[in-house]
């Protein structure tokens, strides 16, 4: 008798159907197809008492298993993209420019000027004269990304709890990783979107996305990320 079948054969005396034990041997062993019957599995107090313990070997059914590493991988890759596109909004390095002693950064509502860091001053946009197209526009282009930019972080923090619920057998569903998807295509889309509506300034300095810009788009990035090791820790789990 093959080692598979007496795999399978034993799982039956510790009073597996034979569906389980054929599921479970199957795990070990590709392709094993049982060879006969065997007898009538054990009652059903003895069935659940066993159905408590490991099969022979002391191997427990990977079935079992819910919350792996990568889950617990995806909630740290969710929160860490909540995290970044919060920093990402209410800073205002998104576009950065130098000359000789003056230093511009331009934020989603606002942004800052002077002659040196330590000493910059602000001016929102809401305040910005109605000739001024190039404010207009800047103004337009911060409007569009903090609606992206809130959508994402809404639907970001919805996945996190739904991937909490996941971990803990409270709601499982495939809610949380679709979830992270759309806050990763959100968060990218929104970064993307304000860099082709900021204009191109007539200013005498080079302007370039700063750090704002590259956090909202890593934090997309990291919910994009979370939805693929959900999809894998999925795929693993049904094995």
């Amino acid at each position: 008798m093959s080692g598979a079948q007496e795999y399978y054969d034993s799982l039956i005396t510790q009073g597996y159907t034979p569906e389980q034990a054929k599921g479970f041997t199957q795990q070990h062993f590709p392709g094993f197809s049982p060879a006969a019957a065997m007898p009538a599995p054990m009652p059903a107090s003895s069935q659940m008492g066993m159905s408590m313990g490991a099969p022979i070997g002391g191997m427990m059914p990977a079935q079992g298993e819910r919350s792996g590493v990568l889950n617990w991988v995806a909630l740290g890759l969710t929160a860490a993209a909540i995290a970044m596109v919060f920093i990402a909004m209410f800073s205002n390095s998104w576009m950065t420019g130098e000359e000789e002693d003056f230093v511009v950064y331009f934020g989603l509502s606002e942004l800052e000027g002077g002659n040196d860091d330590s000493d910059l001053e602000t001016e929102k946009y809401s305040v910005c004269d109605g000739d001024n197209d190039e404010c207009q526009d800047v103004a337009s282009a911060g409007t569009t990304a903090q609606i992206f930019l809130w959508i994402a972080v809404s639907v970001a923090i919805g996945s996190l709890v739904l991937m909490c619920l996941n971990n803990f057998n409270v709601y499982n569903s495939k809610f949380g990783m679709i979830a992270c998807f759309v806050s990763g295509g959100l968060a990218i889309a929104g970064a993307i979107i304000w860099l082709v509506m900021f204009p191109d300034l007539d200013w005498d300095m080079d302007l370039g996305p700063g750090i704002s810009f590259y956090l909202a788009i890593i934090g997309g990035v990291c919910s994009v990320g979370s939805g693929v090791c959900e999809i894998i820790s999925n795929r693993k789990q049904n094995v």
